[in-house]
């Protein structure tokens, strides 16, 4: 392997012109997780400097596609580019860097938008259909009075059933989205039924409800507004967090990452007494608590994956709050960034 391919250095405006033109490329944030969720482009993928040679192969299945790779001046994207050089890419560049190096400096001080949190353009695209098609909605508040009154109504919940299994909506039923315009028919057979679909936040319960509206559906259709976030912040139980506690495996590894992998298999396989020790066994020790043998710690900060304001069951409010803002502002932003092509299809 070598370093000897030259890297060419492409600039943001010349990056948003191809995005604007609809040309293939690939805007490659090779910082980890955590720090790409706080500011990166529409477009940019994270993909870790150091999962590289595992990720590259099947993330980006076109050798010859133009690869664009940024960091914020850590010193990662030139080795990250060179390692796609090495894999057979043969369009790698450079995202043209300010005097310290940094990518995603550039980035903003030519004029480029910034977004934050994860999967972006599913979620700004969710917000432009609502904007565009008016997708009905209720609020918490509403739905739960339909619910205490009897109402001939269904709540479809459209998320992974680990999430489903984390939190939901009382009387709820589990559909994961790629199943509701499969399912729906069976589950409100009756025209009258009202359905209702919710997510954690609003993405998945607005591209639900509309999908069904344009599939032009008899029945009346709305999102949760909000999702089981609008739920909790309105001060409405969950059906998971009602009556007592179950008992819970909890899985231990290391440092948290392998037993919340295998917590999440295990909650998708319907186990919902599962739990997952926060930090692992590092956490353990730190706190003081007695081991058999050995010791572990951290030796960088927990970087490496971004925690979704929407996880869980223990998010502050303010959080919740700030996460839902952020969601209504990302119509916003688009119009300002103007590089995503984004179509919304009329109803039927």
């Amino acid at each position: 392997m070598t370093d000897a391919f030259p890297l060419p250095v492409i600039s943001g405006d010349a990056v948003r012109q191809l995005l604007r033109q609809h040309r293939e490329i690939e805007l490659l944030d090779v910082r980890e997780e955590d720090p790409f969720a706080q500011a990166h482009p529409l477009f940019a993928v994270q993909m870790s400097a150091g999962r590289i040679e595992l990720d590259a192969p099947w993330r980006l299945p076109r050798r010859a596609a133009q690869l664009v790779v940024y960091d914020d001046g850590e010193g990662l994207a030139g080795p990250a580019a060179h390692k796609l050089q090495n894999l057979g890419y043969t369009a790698v560049a450079l995202l043209e860097a300010d005097a310290a190096g940094s990518g995603l400096a550039a980035w903003r001080a030519g004029g480029g938008e910034l977004f934050r949190d994860v999967n972006v353009p599913s979620k700004a695209f969710g917000e432009l259909v609502e904007h565009q098609r008016q997708t009905p909605s209720l609020p918490a508040e509403q739905v739960k009075a339909l619910i205490d009154a009897g109402a001939n109504m269904v709540v479809l919940d459209v998320r992974r059933s680990d999430e489903f299994q984390t939190m939901s909506i009382p009387g709820g039923t589990s559909v994961p989205g790629a199943e509701l315009l499969l399912r729906v028919r069976d589950l409100a057979p009756d025209p009258a039924t009202r359905v209702i679909v919710n997510c954690a936040g609003r993405t998945r319960s607005l591209i639900g409800a509309q999908s069904l509206v344009n599939a032009g559906i008899p029945n009346p259709v709305a999102a949760l507004r909000n999702g089981t976030i609008g739920w909790a912040l309105a001060g409405l139980a969950s059906a998971a967090s009602a009556g007592a506690a179950p008992r819970r495996r909890v899985l231990v590894c290391s440092d948290g990452r392998l037993s919340a992998w295998a917590a999440a298999d295990l909650q998708a396989l319907g186990h919902a007494d599962v739990a997952v020790l926060a930090g692992g066994l590092a956490a353990w020790v730190a706190a003081g608590l007695p081991v058999e043998a050995g010791t572990a710690r951290l030796f960088s900060p927990r970087i490496d994956r971004y925690r979704r304001p929407y996880e869980g069951t223990d998010a502050p409010r303010s959080a919740m709050q700030a996460y839902l803002d952020w969601e209504f502002g990302l119509v916003a932003q688009l119009a300002s960034d103007a590089t995503h092509g984004f179509a919304v299809l009329p109803a039927a």
